[in-house]
């Protein structure tokens, strides 16, 4: 099996216009784009987690997947906060 090159989930131009070739992302890569673990993303998306992560999941049959303009909007506004 040949290794997956290590690419960007997305790109900015700098009009500000969005570019990527994946527009749902698994658990696993949205977990990359936050920098946080996979399991701590699975965790804060169960029904029964008290600290509930903002962003809500697509669920298509059993699979779990986040929107990328989700992730990106998330992200902005995060930043937003920091000096």
């Amino acid at each position: 099996m040949a290794k997956k090159k290590d690419t960007p989930l997305f790109s900015i131009l700098p009009d500000g216009t969005i570019t990527s070739d994946h527009w749902v992302l698994t658990v696993r890569e949205a977990a990359t784009a936050l920098g946080m673990k996979p399991e701590s993303l699975r965790h804060r998306i169960m029904p029964s987690c008290k600290n509930q992560f903002e962003i809500k999941p697509v669920r298509i049959g059993r699979s779990v997947k986040f929107r990328l303009l989700d992730i990106i909007n998330y992200l902005k506004e995060k930043d937003k906060g920091k000096p």
